[in-house]
């Protein structure tokens, strides 16, 4: 009688346990993508999108498209050594994004839908070093 007793409560341990397990490796098991960037264009977008982001708070519009091409330029050159010059575009629009948010005013009703965008484009750029970023 007790085998059975202890054999099952070790057993619904476990499968309490399994959940739990399986929601840490994420959805893909932890497995970096395939088609993940390298390590050095990982750092080149995470420093695009700080530099980006950093630049959001100056007021003049004038230095922050400076800051802008600043940010650029290290980027495309990681991009164009990893032969993925085609997404410099794609990520460069995260720039503009940021613009379209720091040029409105916070009564914009318009303000809310650039936000969103300029969110998703960050997400994108973020997610495309993902397997960078779960196997560092």
């Amino acid at each position: 009688m007790k085998l059975p007793a202890v054999f099952t409560i070790v057993l619904l341990g476990c499968f309490a346990v399994l959940p739990i397990a399986w929601g840490q490796t994420g959805p893909d098991g932890g497995k970096a993508p395939a088609q993940s960037p390298s390590r050095e264009v990982c750092r080149a977008l995470e420093s695009y999108v700080a530099k980006i982001d950093s630049a959001k708070s100056i007021s003049e519009p004038s230095e922050r498209a400076k800051k802008y091409a600043e940010a650029k330029d290290p980027l495309e050159q990681a991009l164009k050594q990893a032969n993925l010059a085609s997404k410099l575009d794609d990520v460069v629009a995260y720039a503009s994004y940021t613009e379209a948010v720091a040029s409105k005013d916070a009564t914009d009703p318009e303000l809310g839908a650039a936000l969103e965008r300029r969110s998703k484009m960050r997400e994108h750029i973020l997610q495309l070093c993902m397997g960078y970023t779960i196997t560092r």
